[in-house]
């Protein structure tokens, strides 16, 4: 038992040094980080400044051009919110997942309605251009545009609702 204990030490301690090294490749500067917002059905009226993992700026302008697709599901939710300011008021003393309001029609309790659904493809693009300014700072400008679809073969081939129930069925 000792013996396999400090073997795996020795393994994650040799690992932890050469995983330090500098990337062989040439195309290759740190660490890719995603942004993963961009499939997500709310993520989209976000924005966040992604971690800069990079060994150095770039020597030249960069141009990055990239596309995400992710397929998206939420059931069906909807809330009624009371227009009486008693009951605001009464409501407001209490957490709101143990809030009971028995909406019967608008006139005899009175209520805002909003209700959300979604079963779509979001599809990303992004393009990107990161600019050298001096040997430690770029500048990154980004433009990002999104497509929301049915899911419907030919557009959205492997992330559609078709191409995920075969594969669940297979």
């Amino acid at each position: 038992m000792l013996k396999k204990i400090a073997h795996l030490i020795f393994s994650c301690f040799t690992t932890a040094l050469i995983a330090q090294q500098t990337d062989s490749l040439s195309i290759k500067n740190g660490i890719d980080n995603p942004s993963i917002l961009t499939t997500h059905h709310f993520g989209i009226f976000s924005s966040r400044i992604n971690q800069n993992f990079k060994i150095a700026p770039p020597e030249t302008p960069t141009l990055n051009i990239t596309s995400v697709s992710g397929n998206n599901f939420h059931p069906f939710v909807e809330g009624y919110f009371p227009k009486d300011p008693e009951i605001r008021e009464q409501f407001s003393q209490t957490k709101w997942n143990k809030r009971a309001f028995n909406f019967i029609d608008q006139e005899t309790t009175p209520a805002d309605y909003m209700n959300i659904v979604i079963d779509a493809v979001i599809k990303e693009f992004r393009l990107k251009v990161n600019i050298p300014l001096n040997e430690k700072h770029e500048l990154g400008i980004a433009l990002r545009s999104y497509l929301i679809t049915k899911g419907k073969h030919p557009f959205s081939f492997i992330t559609g609702d078709e191409t995920i129930e075969w594969f669940h069925s297979t």
